[in-house]
């Protein structure tokens, strides 16, 4: 009889749910059809990434329970220590039997690595001090998005957070998968919600364009990321 491994598996299910962006516009752009295909193609897949963006982020409600999110994910500051308190995140994800595999910075995440510097004033992060960006931390590859940026929250109404500056993690252990590509559909009809009012489309001489996307995201293990913070 051959040995037996004793390996198991967990499984978690990927479901679909709907991401949406309603784009607005005067019926003046009926007259131009291309230039109305121009706006829409420029704007709209950079909304759904947006609200996609938001919602992972945890600034946006997780639209289902199968939906994860990185919201509880554990914080790490950033602080004047950077150096150590970037190596501080990368030991909270090999305590989770996790393995940093790469850093997503937001813009502002950027500029605080670029700034730091050893006891001589050279940069830790920057390759010499002719280099413009950052491009690895700690042996792994980073990637810029605005996306991974959320502002600090005050303490009124609610309890006052922290600002994120980026992330860290195993991403190879995150996934995301779609059904199909963006739909799209127009009305004039409708009535719409434009900065908290109700907004008849017809009475007003619009048209609105949607565009959707079925979409789900899921982690294997939240402990294997971590939020870098202020």
């Amino acid at each position: 009889e051959k040995p037996k491994s004793g390996v198991t598996f967990g499984k978690k299910d990927m479901l679909p749910y709907t991401i949406a962006v309603i784009m607005p516009f005067s019926n003046q752009f009926r007259r131009d059809f291309g230039a109305l295909y121009d706006q829409v193609v420029a704007k709209g897949p950079g909304a759904i990434a947006r609200t996609f963006d938001k919602t992972i982020m945890g600034l946006v409600d997780a639209p289902g329970a199968d939906f994860d999110t990185l919201k509880s994910a554990q914080t790490v500051s950033i602080g004047k220590d950077v150096w150590k308190n970037l190596n501080k995140a990368d030991d909270l994800v090999s305590e989770a039997d996790g393995t940093v595999d790469g850093w997503a910075l937001s813009t502002q995440g950027r500029s605080v690595l670029r700034q730091a510097t050893d006891n001589n004033g050279r940069p830790l992060f920057l390759d010499g001090t002719a280099a413009s960006d950052v491009s690895t931390v700690l042996g792994n590859r980073t990637y810029i998005s605005k996306g991974v940026h959320v502002p600090a929250v005050s303490e009124t109404p609610g309890p006052a957070k922290a600002e994120i500056l980026g992330v860290c993690g195993e991403f190879s252990s995150a996934a995301w998968g779609s059904v199909e590509g963006m739909q799209t559909s127009i009305s004039d009809q409708a009535s719409i919600t434009i900065d908290g009012k109700q907004v008849n489309l017809w009475e007003h001489n619009m048209f609105a364009v949607r565009i959707e996307i079925e979409v789900g995201f899921r982690i294997r293990d939240i402990n294997r990321f971590v939020l870098l913070t202020a």
